[in-house]
Parts: C-alpha cells; sequence; structure tokens
C-alpha cells in the first residue's frame, strides 16, 4: 500500500532522513521505533505531505505522491493524528470528529439540493456518532472537547481521523502521556481498527504497546533505518540495543 523509496530530508545541513526505505502492506500494522530525534516524525510529515522530501519517492497505492499537496493525500485516503493533540476545544466531541469528514462532503450541483443535503448531513452525522460507539466515547458526544479527560481526547482524534474514511492511518504516539491503564485501552482501541480494515503506520515510544500490536516493526537512528522485522526479531538485535541502550565500553585502569 505504501512504499518508500530512498528518501532523504535534509534541513540545511542537517540531514533528518537519509535514504530509508519502507514497505507498508495493507492490513497490518506497521509500528516505527527510535530514539527521540530520530526522525520519526518528521517521515510522518514526509508521507502527509508537510514537509517536501529532498530526494527519493513516496508511492501510495500505486501513483507518486512525494509532491502531492497535504489536501490531495488526504482526499486520497491518508490521514494522521499528532503528538500533540489538536482538537477543537469549545467544539462538541461530535463536532469535532465531524470536521474529519470534510473530504466526505459533494460540492457539486447535488450539494445545491435541499433534500440532498439535509440526507448527506443526517448520513455523516450517523457515521461520526458509529465511529465515537466504536471508541467507547458515544456517550460524551455533546461535551467540549476541553472537558474530557487526556485519554479520550486522543479517541476523539483517533475519530476524526477515521471519519475520512482513510486507506491509511499514521499514529504519531497515541499513548503518550497516558498511565498503564489508560495505555492498554488505547492500545485495545488500535487493534480494533486493524481488525476494521484498517493499515495503520504507527509510532511509539512505549516498547509494550508496539511490540505487541505491530506486525511488522522499523528501528530509525539518526534518520537511518538500522533493522526491520517482526517483532521478535527487533527486540534481539544488536543494533536496536545499542541505540537505546549505548554501547557498554569497558574501561581498562592499568596499575599506578
Amino acid at each position: 500500500m505504501l512504499t518508500i523509496k530512498r528518501v532523504t530530508k535534509s534541513f540545511g545541513g542537517v540531514v533528518a532522513i537519509l535514504n530509508l526505505d519502507l514497505e507498508v502492506s495493507q492490513g497490518m500494522i506497521f509500528g516505527i521505533i527510535g530514539p527521540n530525534g530520530a526522525g520519526k516524525t518528521t517521515l510522518f510529515n514526509l508521507v502527509t505531505g508537510v514537509l517536501p522530501a529532498s530526494s527519493g519517492s513516496i508511492i501510495f497505492k500505486g501513483q507518486e505522491i512525494t509532491k502531492l499537496k497535504p489536501y490531495q493525500i488526504n482526499r486520497m485516503g491518508v490521514t494522521r493524528t499528532f503528538q500533540n493533540i489538536r482538537l477543537f476545544p469549545a467544539m462538541t466531541v461530535l463536532e469535532n470528529v465531524m470536521m474529519g469528514q470534510s473530504r466526505l462532503i459533494n460540492s457539486g450541483i447535488t450539494s445545491l439540493i435541499p433534500y440532498y443535503a439535509r440526507s448527506k448531513a443526517k448520513e455523516l452525522k450517523q457515521e461520526a456518532e458509529g465511529l465515537l460507539e466504536f471508541l467507547g466515547i458515544a456517550e460524551k458526544k455533546n461535551w467540549l472537547v476541553k472537558e474530557l479527560p487526556y485519554a479520550d481526547q486522543r479517541r476523539v482524534e483517533m475519530a476524526r481521523a477515521l471519519s475520512s474514511h482513510p486507506d491509511l492511518l499514521l499514529l504519531d504516539e497515541p499513548t503518550a502521556g497516558m498511565n498503564e491503564e489508560e495505555t492498554a485501552e488505547i492500545t485495545a482501541d488500535i487493534a480494533k481498527m486493524r481488525s476494521a480494515g484498517r493499515t495503520i503506520l504507527l509510532i511509539e515510544h512505549d516498547m509494550s504497546v508496539v511490540m505487541s500490536i505491530s506486525d511488522r516493526i522499523a528501528v530509525i537512528n539518526f534518520g537511518q533505518k538500522i533493522a526491520e522485522g517482526k517483532p521478535e526479531e527487533i527486540q534481539n538485535d544488536p543494533l536496536v540495543l545499542e541505540a537505546y541502550l549505548g554501547r557498554e565500553e569497558e574501561e581498562n585502569v592499568q596499575p599506578s
């Protein structure tokens, strides 16, 4: 579904991503891990068109998207959440979710027909309510987002991303800042999304989360992929252990 071929992104003399290759197949959860500053969020910004690649190509469903604008990529079926929640705090939960449905609204001549417009608005509202039910927060649909607990705000953001019927969903550290119970609940929500047919590209700092739900994992360090494989393979890769734990150096102390 998503193919990244030798993608590089430079900011002046700083290389954030270097010759990166990835292949994300339909229906999988593909985890991206790496130390802070490794280039993970930069990768998401490249895939969604927020940043242009310096070189290389990004192909989605067989079509080159490297030079497309964010709204064009979104219309093709790519949506995302953010590491720092980006919602409209003074709007209700349902209104926030429906904001993600803009690409589904017909702007042609049929939109001028009152019956069609009312029928479509009702359909989209029902779909948004269904997503809130799917994520377990339907009873809070009329709450203002700013009144929600942190984990439920995350769910609203995920529901908004799902509301545009994406083929590929990018989740940027969805369990960041959560306690153990909240993390387990959000992890279960992500697994439900995959079971419902979504393909998910996941950045996650919590190793217990990414190892438990990912079908395949790539490890990025200093903008380069240093390992890729199944969770059990990644857990035992010496380069991954070094990236996270540092190289153990022995000091030879000479007698005085």
